[in-house]
């Protein structure tokens, strides 16, 4: 646990930084240094950059005069849960080369971009397949018409991912309903010719009271008008690999993947567009139909009788 306060430089600079933790720090009144990218400088206090699979857990971004945690390079699969945002220039900024990073059950409190004009959300998002969750942001807390816990509208997050939060808190008390988020896939999507195995992978379905997630795969080739079962009770993996010469080719392929908690919550996601199983010139021949079997075995069975009665004769 570390208190890290009214310093002139970047607090937190992780550079190709892997399977790491962050986790009880408080930074507060700490200012900024620009990083600057491109045509454009951005005051950053916790800058990640070219980093992976890091998880920022209940630490406390308070009173600094810059982006609280910003993310650049291919920084990707970083996870951003139960910390305190408050009183920031800016409270989460993610550049364009950053993805599949989700953001969890923490409090935005009056980051002060707000009505800047450029930023009127207490997030940006630029990057690609980002994940906000049962978040708390103070200044969307009505309506919740039915008192779930939950805004009944989602909370838009800016920039050019056009994300949003789905299920925002109206309090910062930790939610008592059950909400799961939809899960996504990563690929295929559309689009993709594939051929012996693959790995299908998705974004995963994130439950608000913890509770298991287990995940069920279907295979269409008939433009969804009928799904064939490929696995059921995938548990704590983000995907599953998939041996397409067990199915015919088609031009018409869809994918489906449905979510489920104990309690019998469920969410689905179907491939946006259609792929293609090409494997014919791979793929064993098929068994002769079960008629020619049967023929051949009698044909078989007739020819060691005939060679038998031949046999006793001479």
């Amino acid at each position: 646990s570390n208190y890290i306060a009214e310093n002139g430089y970047r607090v937190i600079f992780c550079y190709s930084v892997h399977d790491s933790e962050i986790i009880h720090n408080n930074m507060d009144k700490n200012s900024y240094i620009y990083f600057s990218l491109l045509t454009r400088s951005f005051p950053a206090v916790c800058l990640l950059l070219q980093s992976t699979n890091i998880v920022f857990t209940e630490n406390q971004f308070v009173n600094n005069s810059g982006a609280a945690l910003t993310l650049f390079l291919s920084s990707s699969e970083i996870t951003i849960q139960d910390n305190i945002f408050s009183d920031n220039l800016y409270g989460l900024y993610f550049g364009y080369d950053c993805e599949r990073n989700i953001v969890l059950r923490n409090d935005f409190i009056n980051n002060s971009n707000i009505g800047s004009g450029e930023v009127d959300t207490q997030a940006f998002d630029n990057g690609t397949d980002n994940t906000f969750i049962f978040n708390y942001w103070d200044e969307w807390i009505t309506p919740d018409e039915d008192k779930d816990g939950f805004v009944d509208i989602p909370y838009k997050i800016n920039g050019s991912s056009f994300n949003q939060d789905p299920f925002p808190l109206s309090s910062t008390n930790p939610p008592i309903t059950h909400r799961l988020s939809v899960p996504r896939f990563l690929y295929p999507v559309g689009g993709e010719i594939l051929t012996r195995n693959v790995d299908i992978r998705w974004i995963p379905a994130i439950e608000s009271l913890n509770s298991e997630v287990s995940y069920s795969l279907y295979y269409s080739s008939n433009n969804g008008k009928n799904w064939i079962l490929i696995a059921q009770n995938i548990v704590n993996r983000e995907k599953y690999s998939w041996n397409t010469r067990s199915y015919y080719d088609s031009t018409s392929c869809l994918l489906k993947i449905v979510a489920e908690t104990t309690g019998g919550t469920a969410e689905e996601d179907i491939t946006n567009y259609f792929f293609s199983i090409r494997n014919e010139n791979i793929r064993p021949p098929p068994p002769p139909p079960l008629q020619l079997r049967i023929v051949l075995f009698l044909f078989f069975v007739l020819s060691m009788v005939s060679i038998m009665q031949y046999s006793r004769k001479e």
